[in-house]
């Protein structure tokens, strides 16, 4: 973090080169439009390094309102974005509004970065050169771009270190071009194993091996214990149902004879009030 000097306390007052914010000291730069990238911003003069391109402005939001936005332009089909994060709560949107800066393209290798200043108490971002500038030269810084949604932004800068998209780190075309070999390569044994995986027979068992569990004496042996085990629970069950009507028979015989003797006793009876 780098602080400016404030215009009423700096001892420098007017001749004061560190207030580039303040007295708004930006780089003489055009907005142009380029074949596949859109709007650009280039250099009109020669820029040094550390020189101030201008200060990044815009709409100062919080983060729900920039998720917001964010949903709103992914339902509209729109893929440009112009939010910078300035401190913990706080975004600037420079899409509704904002200033020259806005036109900066990302790049791979940029010639320009992004730096935080405390300006008078308040943070604020401004643009610098990174290296010294030849005009006619686009202006270019690396957005660090975090990806939302599922797709992902094609990059364009044309750098010999792009990455190919947005949010992903630059590197070297050798490394790139190995690592895309390695996944075509880790591709190919995949789709070579899911292949064998189809075309491979399915392994009968050996009926040949004599102590095997599929020998011809074992499926006798099997088929034997099954027809006894089946003679087996017809026997029991034709003992249950033998038990169930003696059961049966030797209740009817009980009922019978109470009802017998219950006859008796009442003719008995009968006769004693004859007699009497």
């Amino acid at each position: 973090m780098m602080f400016e000097c404030h215009p009423l306390v700096c001892i420098g007052k007017d001749r004061c080169m560190n207030q580039c914010f303040t007295k708004r000291l930006d780089a003489e730069t055009k907005i142009m439009k380029t074949e596949e990238k859109g709007w650009a911003l280039f250099s009109k003069s020669e820029i040094l390094k550390g020189q101030f391109i201008g200060e990044y402005v815009g709409d100062l939001i919080d983060t729900d309102e920039s998720k917001k936005r964010l949903e709103d332009a992914q339902l509209k089909g729109c893929t440009n974005f112009y939010m910078l994060t300035l401190d913990r709560n706080r975004i600037i949107d420079a899409g509704p509004k904002g200033n020259h800066t806005r036109f900066m393209n990302h790049s791979c290798e940029p010639n320009c970065e992004t730096q935080k200043w405390t300006v008078n108490g308040d943070v604020r971002i401004g643009l610098f050169a990174l290296q010294d500038i030849a005009a006619g030269t686009e202006l270019t810084f690396n957005y660090n771009f975090d990806c939302y949604g599922t797709g992902i932004t094609k990059c364009k800068c044309g750098s010999s270190i792009c990455s190919g998209y947005l949010g992903v780190k630059p590197k070297t075309a050798a490394a790139w071009q190995v690592e895309k070999r390695s996944l075509e390569t880790k591709m190919r044994r995949l789709q070579a194993k899911s292949v064998q995986n189809t075309n491979k027979p399915v392994k009968k068992p050996n009926k040949s091996l004599a102590n095997g569990p599929y020998s011809e004496q074992n499926e006798a042996s099997t088929s034997r214990r099954s027809k006894k085990q089946i003679n087996n629970n017809a026997t029991t069950a034709r003992n249950e149902r033998s038990n169930i009507d003696e059961s049966t028979s030797a209740n009817h015989k009980n009922k019978e004879g109470k009802k017998r003797k219950h006859l008796t006793c009442s003719n008995e009876n009968r006769k004693k009030i004859k007699m009497n």
